[in-house]
This record gives C-alpha cells, sequence and structure tokens, in this order.
C-alpha cells in the first residue's frame, strides 16, 4: 500500500499521548513543587506553596481540554504517527492556552 493511502491517525490514541504529556509536565512541576525539608518552607509557610501549585495545575489542566479536543482531529489527519500528532497536539494546546492567557492579562491592564 502506498504512503498516500495510509489510514489515518487514530484520533484516541492522538488525544492519548496529548494527555500523556499533561500528565507528564504536572507531575514534574508537582514533584518540583514537593518540600525537601523544614528548611524550604515558604513565605505562607509549608504546604501552602503545594495546595497553590496543585491548584494552579487542576486549573490549567482543564484549561487544556477543548483545545487538545480540537487540534487532535486535524492533527491525527495530516500527520501518520500517533506520538508525532499527539506530541504536536499537546505543543499547538499549550500555545493556544498561552496566547489566550497573553490577550486576557493585556486587556485587563488596559
Amino acid at each position: 500500500m502506498p504512503d498516500d493511502e495510509r489510514p489515518p491517525t487514530p484520533y484516541g490514541t492522538t488525544v492519548l499521548v496529548a494527555i500523556g504529556w499533561y500528565l507528564t509536565l504536572a507531575v514534574t512541576a508537582w514533584m518540583a513543587g514537593q518540600p525537601v525539608g523544614p528548611a524550604s518552607c515558604g513565605e505562607l509557610g509549608c504546604g501552602w506553596g503545594s495546595i497553590i501549585l496543585e491548584g494552579a495545575l487542576i486549573v490549567g489542566g482543564a484549561s487544556l481540554v477543548i483545545p487538545t479536543l480540537l487540534i487532535a482531529k486535524p492533527a491525527s489527519r495530516w500527520l501518520r504517527s500517533a506520538p508525532l500528532a499527539g506530541t504536536v497536539t499537546a505543543f499547538a494546546s499549550f500555545a493556544v492556552v498561552g496566547l489566550l492567557v497573553l490577550i486576557v492579562t493585556a486587556a485587563r491592564q488596559r
């Protein structure tokens, strides 16, 4: 079968790869926020930095759902590799959400 006739990458696989990237980054950020010892307590006291970070991870993860679902469909059609399509989907979703955050922040400062 020629390369042009290969079936597109499954949509679900693309979304799962993107979710895998989100989980990898969330766990990394969560682990980086864990106190190593009593000397690493922040200004708010021990544990508050972790609670704030966990809340930010939940809100950030929820804000990535819609862009991921919208971007995964064309990515799975155009790219024939599920890991590549999922990685492109995750990166593009981060870029879309980041751009929206910048636009909202700039609009609020006016």
